[in-house]
């Protein structure tokens, strides 16, 4: 697998992404200190367990690319697979209910609770909800 670069950019729609194209894993720059080679001290002041799922999440991306996967029709199934992944990671990292101190841990546990508690049928409904994923992955939706 090539080498993976992390980048940061202005996003507004999340704290992090990958881009198959490049290898890239981009952090929302308000993470990166100015030569996106650290977090800054606002990441920095998250559980380091928070991060290593943010990390999970977007490495599950680049794995998926490696493998083949990254057309529109894919968009939506690895994006559950890598929230699947990112609640596996957060659910292991503690021993019983992990905290929501940081509006991050707060999104962390949210997915998981929706990854146990509905499993893959959730996690879909998540994505196909959110409106940078319909975005992303160019889904149309009924007006409600």
């Amino acid at each position: 697998m090539p080498r993976t670069r992390v980048a940061s950019v202005t996003l507004s729609w999340t704290r992090a992404t990958y881009r198959g194209g490049t290898n890239t894993i981009i952090f929302n720059q308000s993470y990166l200190n100015e030569d996106s080679r650290a977090f800054n001290q606002s990441y920095l002041n998250e559980d380091s367990r928070a991060i290593a799922a943010v990390l999970y999440h977007e490495l599950t991306h680049a794995y998926q690319v490696y493998q083949g996967a990254g057309s529109q029709w894919d968009c939506v199934g690895m994006a559950v697979e890598a929230y699947g992944s990112q609640a596996n990671a957060w659910l292991r990292a503690w021993d019983s209910r992990p905290p929501s101190r940081t509006a991050l841990e707060e999104d962390l546990t949210l997915v998981a609770v929706i990854a146990g508690r509905r499993g893959e049928p959730g996690l879909y409904e998540l994505v196909a909800g959110e409106s940078s994923y319909q975005q992303l992955c160019e889904l149309w939706l009924p007006s409600r």
